[in-house]
């Protein structure tokens, strides 16, 4: 007897969930594709939507404060360059040819260039030692190189290089 009940409810049962699950399956039956894809990608795209938007518009926004703030000009930082006096070149010449004895060091007669130059080929890694070290030699002072010139150099030099020190300054 209870081999027949629990035989009858396990065959209702299944009867049940068998239906159950045919109905559900039959109203999603007649969908062309599969919802378990379409409900992910939806939300992705949905997000990937609004994320755009949010940044246009933040976007927007920055660039309308930056044209919109008329005295942004007067209180941006300017960088203003102070070029070295002849006094100063005078005084950074002697070291440097001291550092290195093959290349001439001269000032040029406008007093604002110094001029690196070598008359022999074999000393042309002494002259890119010389530039690297004028680039390091005085802190806060940086340098411009205005000619760099090998073997046509206007003064028969065999290499020739101009070169302008200036110091930054905030304003």
């Amino acid at each position: 007897m209870k081999r027949s009940l629990a035989r009858k409810f396990a065959v209702l049962s299944k009867k049940r969930s068998a239906g159950m699950l045919s109905r559900k399956m039959q109203t999603i039956k007649w969908l062309p594709f599969n919802l378990d894809i379409i409900v992910p990608c939806a939300v992705l795209l949905m997000a990937s939507i609004i994320v755009v938007i949010l940044t246009i518009s933040k976007t927007a926004d920055i660039m309308g404060s930056r044209f919109l703030n008329k005295d942004h000009a007067a209180h941006a930082i300017k960088v203003q360059r102070i070029y070295l006096d002849r006094g100063e070149y005078l005084e950074y010449s002697p070291t440097l040819a001291r550092l290195n004895p093959g290349i001439a060091f001269t000032l040029e007669k406008t007093g604002g260039i110094l001029v690196l130059a070598i008359n022999n080929e074999e000393l042309f890694p002494d002259l890119m030692m010389a530039l690297h070290t004028l680039q390091s030699f005085k802190p806060g002072v940086a340098w411009e190189m205005d000619e760099f010139c090998v073997r046509t150099c206007p003064d028969k030099a065999v290499a020739r290089v101009t070169v302008k020190g200036f110091k930054q300054e905030l304003r």
